[in-house]
């Protein structure tokens, strides 16, 4: 296949480029500004500009492009920018995709469109929840499924927390960790719906090769973890006990309100990619995090 890939520079971008490559497909990668080598397309996702028939040729285009939520303290100038970058740019290779006529678009998205669902498990039939970052999904999903009108399939891919040694959740709690300053976000009883970095990647690759997938996917392992569990997980995979207990408004003075998301409940599980026979490799959260430290972290 011929495949365009958008956010090729983050780190689950990167990886899904060499692990389609590697599986033989043919694959260019968006970035912002001007092309600089021959496997990369220029484009503006900020204001939403693709030069027509870029897109021309291609068998699908896989969206992973976002800006991040952390750097910044969240205030509504903040919140509207991020909400902006990730709609525009959705909207905008949504339309690129109906115009050139191409058949796949997997759109990246995440489970905090569920909102907090407490203890209740949810699946991809569940609505849509309630609060920023909720919101914040459910438009960015409804940007992308404009495509959906002229034919093409689209994937809806609600990402879970991505455990990688180098990016994410695992980078940020290390130091600390391995400073003996473990810590869980305040209780630690709220519910966490994690996903292995390569599990993310193959499944990525799993439903765009898959041409009976299509709508939202729960890119998530089978099964969820509360935060304490989480963090004792990464504790034994450190060989570093975990005494800490991060109070959310303390790390709401510094973060603003993304500080609730930490403190926020999902419990989603992947019932669309379990019922197509998608194989997870690291379906248990201890096996997952010790499996980034035996390879080097």
């Amino acid at each position: 296949m011929r495949i365009a890939v958008a956010g090729a520079s983050g780190a689950l971008g990167s990886a899904v480029v060499g692990d389609l490559r590697t599986a033989g497909h043919d694959v260019s990668r968006l970035v912002r500004g001007r092309a600089h080598a021959a496997d990369e397309i220029g484009w503006d996702p900020s204001y939403g500009r693709i030069a027509p028939g870029t897109l021309d040729g291609f068998d699908a285009v896989v969206n992973l492009y976002s800006t991040g939520l952390a750097g910044e303290r969240w205030n509504e100038a903040r919140k509207r920018k991020i909400h902006d970058s990730r709609v525009v740019a959705a909207r905008t290779l949504a339309s690129a995709v109906v115009e050139s006529g191409v058949p796949v678009l997997l759109s990246g998205s995440e489970t905090a469109y569920y909102g907090d669902t407490g203890t209740v498990e949810v699946d991809e039939s569940a609505g849509s929840g309630t609060g920023f970052h909720a919101e914040l999904c459910r438009d960015w999903e409804a940007a992308a499924s404009k495509a959906e009108g002229s034919g093409t399939r689209v994937v809806l891919l609600r990402l879970g927390t991505v455990l990688a040694a180098d990016s994410g959740i695992i980078k940020v709690m290390t130091p600390a960790f391995r400073a003996f300053l473990g810590f869980r976000f305040g209780r630690g009883d709220h519910w966490l719906s994690w996903v292995a970095e390569d599990d993310a990647v193959a499944a990525v690759r799993f439903v765009l090769e898959n041409e009976s997938v299509a709508g939202p996917v729960n890119v998530t392992a089978p099964g969820a973890a509360v935060q304490r569990e989480f963090a004792a997980a990464l504790g034994r995979a450190l060989r570093r006990p975990v005494p800490w207990s991060l109070p959310r408004p303390v790390l709401r003075a510094v973060l603003g309100e993304y500080a609730d998301s930490f403190f926020t409940g999902r419990r989603a599980v992947p019932s669309v990619l379990t019922a197509a026979g998608f194989a997870f490799r690291h379906p248990d959260l201890d096996g997952a995090i010790a499996a980034l430290f035996r390879a080097g972290t």
